[in-house]
């Protein structure tokens, strides 16, 4: 209980929680009726937007159609009116919408496709009937615009003037002030310039009030560049790039300033200010471009795209700079002046991802300018060094419409540096130092430069080569202890003291080359060499052999090609030349190389005991096989070694033909000779020809054919001849040994013989053996049929003769005993016309040399055709003409 004197105060409980509950109560209430209002007029409003949709598709369709001169693609049941996407305005969206290219052409491509395209406009025109459209959003879609070589295009579908009927009253108009676009794929074509820009917009949006005359534009932009081509050449591809634009547009005075523009493409910033006015059907430009702290790496993205695969392979540091200013009119039939400075930073480095050799201390300064009688691109100065490499120069191109070229290049180039830096494909090592000092300068007549217009370049300077090692990949074996220098002067490089080694052999060279640069930076230009060239030793076992063909650790395999871009006339000297088993020594002449054909002339050399001399020629023209004519006069030569050296001409396994172990003597022969042969070195046994005098003194010889007819005789001594001097006129000539008559002439037996041996070892032969008192009595005792055909010679020598024929496979001949007649006979039809290089090539190769059998001026013509090739059917008839029953 309160005390006395005391005053309580007092509320009753009940009231204080009914004046809270009518708080919430009011609350509640102004909620709900908002959102009933707001549930209302949104209602209302959708039903407006129902009830306008018709009028609002008609007017928007209407316009369109008026505004445009190609076909709209649209599916009215694709149109829709709404109010929810684009509250508080009311947007008409249209859904696969597609446009035409606004060509005259009957047949006509897509212009653009979208998915969807928006028209937004405020929710009040619906009750006034004019209908104002200020966003504008395009998204999902694609663009194709093109441009022909006459200038004529796909895009301007939209028409010049529109007219409007006086009563139209309810319209629809364009005030934008937002354009969207996102996901759009664009590609432009200029055909005329060869030009195509393929770019993927991710996000791009215009704002500005675009209705005024004068108003402020402001933009931003995603995109990906997926390939920007021009005249074959690829740039920018992949590059992801944003653009931040703010633009002032004075629509009354047709001028745009470019307050900001700043491009970024992947990390590459570029700032872009300047003024652009309309002047007609042409724009005045006065533009800055600069791009300042510009890491290398991605000024080397901006390479074209044939370059980039090697690029990336590459990494670099460094800054590089640029600043561009474009001045003047630009149109069709104008271009305005531009003007760019550029650059990379001192200090620089570009390297080998892969590699520890990096250039360090990159620098480079250059402009570029298309000022009618300015024009040209200039680098001042470059520079770059490495650990044991480095070097400096310059280059600059003027006029652009007939360009004279200047380049400087100074330095010292480490070759193994270059090859771990470069890995060139071609190149598998390197070795040694290279100096250079360089200039060239020239005007050609085209673009592109032409062998022709290298012909009138100026040169000079030197390159010095410092025990240099190359080994070509594929090269069975490096070219090493290169020394010597080239000098430049005019357009012609002297040589200098160069020297180098291969394969076993050495070579020294002296002399001139002409048209060098042709030859290097063209694929048409031909390469002449004029000098002395000297060698210690030629291993042309090593150096031509082909270790990609080779079979086994025993085989040999090799390839002749003669360059079709070299013309060479050289004399030349060799101490000592080995081609497998064959070696000269002190070998002289003069070499000439013109369309893939080598000539030698006044050819002398010592081989096998004798001496060589003659000319000769190699035709490598062909695609797969090779011509080789030779006119020699043999002196002294030992015959033995003479088939030992030349592998027996290609029958060492056959023991039927002569071998080195069957013949010996010395031979003295003049010999004009001519065949085919493989690329591969591989003789065409059915395109052989041969016509050589021949006498071999102090011989021996144990050949087959005596040694049956000793066996059918009976007399050991022709088995083994020894002779005093051999003397015939041999012909090879479809497959076919011909000897017309051969003496062989001993004290004990002589044997003159004739007839044909060919290439498959069948044999027409016919023998006249004389011999002594002594041997025919050893005959008669062995073989009575001796006696019955024996002729006794009416010399007063007591000697005796016999005439006997031998047909058929070597292997199993028929004998038979001969008419003396017939063998007369056989001599006479074998007798043969001694034929001249020239003949031969005329008369048995179908090839005709022209005017200048050496190979001068007058080259060959015609293609060699040769004819009476061996074949099955003629070697089977061949044998059954040889077939003769009457042998014993």
């Amino acid at each position: 209980m309160p005390e006395a004197g005391q005053i309580q105060s007092f509320s009753p409980p009940m009231q204080a929680e009914k004046k809270k509950r009518s708080v919430w109560k009011r609350f509640l209430r102004l909620v709900t009726w908002t959102f009933g209002l707001f549930i209302f007029l949104f209602v209302t409003l959708l039903i407006l937007t129902y009830a306008y949709q018709d009028e609002v598709k008609g007017f928007v369709l209407a316009e369109v159609n008026k505004r445009v001169n190609t076909t709209i693609i649209a599916d009215p049941e694709k149109i829709d009116i709404t109010i929810i996407r684009s509250f508080p305005d009311v947007s008409v969206v249209f859904t696969d919408l597609a446009a035409l290219d606004a060509t005259n052409n009957k047949k006509r491509d897509t212009l653009f496709v979208a998915q969807n395209v928006t028209l937004a406009f405020n929710i009040l025109d619906l009750f006034h009937g004019n209908y104002s459209i200020h966003n504008l959003r395009i998204e999902n879609g694609r663009a194709h615009l093109w441009m022909d070589e006459k200038g004529k295009d796909n895009f301007h579908f939209l028409k010049e003037s529109v007219e409007t009927a006086p009563t139209d009253t309810a319209k629809v108009s364009f005030a934008l002030e937002l354009i969207e676009l996102k996901n759009i794929a664009f590609v432009y074509e200029d055909r005329g310039s060869e030009s195509t820009y393929d770019l993927q917009l991710h996000t791009v949006a215009f704002s500005g009030d675009f209705g005024e005359e004068k108003f402020e534009i402001s933009s931003e932009a995603e995109f990906t560049i997926n390939a920007l081509r021009k005249a074959g050449a690829s740039f920018l591809g992949g590059n992801i790039g944003a653009a931040d634009l703010v633009l002032t547009v004075d629509n009354i005075a047709s001028i745009y300033n470019i307050e900001t523009c700043k491009i970024r493409l992947s990390d590459l910033n570029l700032d872009l200010k300047g003024k652009v006015k309309e002047e007609g059907e042409n724009y005045l430009l006065d533009l800055v471009l600069n791009g300042e702290e510009i890491d290398l790496p991605s000024a080397l993205s901006l390479l074209p795209q044939s370059y980039r695969a090697e690029t990336e392979l590459f990494e670099s540091s460094g800054g590089f700079y640029f600043t561009s200013t474009m001045k003047g009119l630009y149109g069709d039939t104008s271009t305005p002046l531009v003007k760019a400075d550029f650059g990379v930073s001192p200090g620089a480095t570009i390297g080998r991802k892969d590699s520890r050799v990096k250039f360090t201390d990159v620098s480079l300064k250059g402009n570029y300018s298309n000022e009618n009688g300015k024009d040209g691109l200039k680098i001042s100065a470059f520079k770059m060094a490495a650990a044991k490499s480095s070097f400096s120069g310059s280059f600059s191109l003027r006029n652009f419409s007939h360009p004279v070229y200047d380049a400087r290049v100074n330095g010292k180039i480490d070759l193994g540096e270059m090859r771990e830096l470069l890995q060139p494909d071609t190149i598998e090592a390197a070795t040694g130092t290279v100096d250079v000092s360089f200039t060239a300068s020239g005007r050609p007549e085209a673009a592109k430069p032409t062998a022709k217009d290298f012909r009138k370049f100026t040169t000079s300077g030197k390159i010095s080569c410092d025990d240099v090692m190359i080994h070509f990949k594929g090269a069975p074996e490096p070219i090493d202890s290169i020394f010597g220098a080239l000098n430049f002067s005019g357009n012609n490089v002297t040589i200098d003291g160069f020297t180098a080694r291969t394969a076993g052999c050495d070579i020294s060279l002296k002399g001139v080359l002409k048209n060098f640069l042709g030859f290097l930076f063209t694929e048409n230009e031909v390469l002449e060499v004029t000098g002395n060239m000297a060698s210690e030793n030629l291993d042309l076992t090593r150096l031509l052999a082909d270790e990609a063909m080779n079979t086994s650790e025993t085989d040999s395999a090799y390839r002749l090609e003669l360059p079709d871009r070299l013309k060479l006339n050289v004399a030349a000297t060799a101490q000592h030349i080995n081609l497998d088993r064959f070696e000269a020594t002190g070998a002289k002449g003069n070499a000439r190389i013109i369309n893939q054909r080598l000539y030698l002339e006044e050819v002398s050399f010592n081989a096998m005991e004798g001496t060589f001399d003659g000319h000769g020629m190699i035709d490598a023209s062909q695609r797969d096989s090779l011509l080789l004519t030779c006119s020699a006069e043999i002196s002294g030569v030992n015959i033995s070694k003479l088939f030992w050296q030349l592998n027996n001409f290609g029958l060492e396994n056959d023991t039927l033909a002569i071998r080195d172990q069957n013949i010996k003597g010395k031979l003295t022969s003049q010999v004009e000779f001519a065949s085919v042969w493989g690329k591969d070195l591989q003789v065409n046994e059915n395109k052989i020809y041969a016509d050589a005098e021949v006498r071999i003194d102090q011989g021996e010889l144990m050949y087959k054919p005596l040694e049956i007819l000793s066996r059918f005789i009976r007399l050991e001594d022709l088995k083994h001849i020894k002779f005093n001097t051999l003397t015939n006129h041999i012909t090879i000539k479809n497959r076919e040994v011909i000897l017309p008559k051969m003496d062989l002439k001993s004290t004990a037996v002589n044997v003159t013989m004739s007839g044909t041996h060919d290439f498959d070892n069948i044999v027409n032969y016919h023998f006249i053996v004389d011999m002594d008192e002594l041997r025919w009595k050893k005959a008669k005792a062995a073989k009575k049929e001796n006696s019955e055909f024996g002729e006794e010679l009416e010399d007063g020598g007591h000697r005796t003769r016999l005439f006997i024929s031998m047909k058929g496979p070597i292997t199993d001949p028929k004998i038979k005993y001969d008419g003396k007649e017939a063998v007369k006979s056989v001599f006479q039809d074998l007798k043969q016309e001694k034929k001249t290089l020239k003949q031969i090539l005329r008369d048995e190769f179908k090839w005709n040399k022209g005017k200048d059998s050496a190979g001068g001026k007058n080259e060959p013509e015609d293609k060699f055709i040769l004819e009476n090739e061996a074949t099955p059917q003629n070697k089977k008839k061949k044998e059954e003409e040889l077939d003769d029953s009457d042998d014993f």
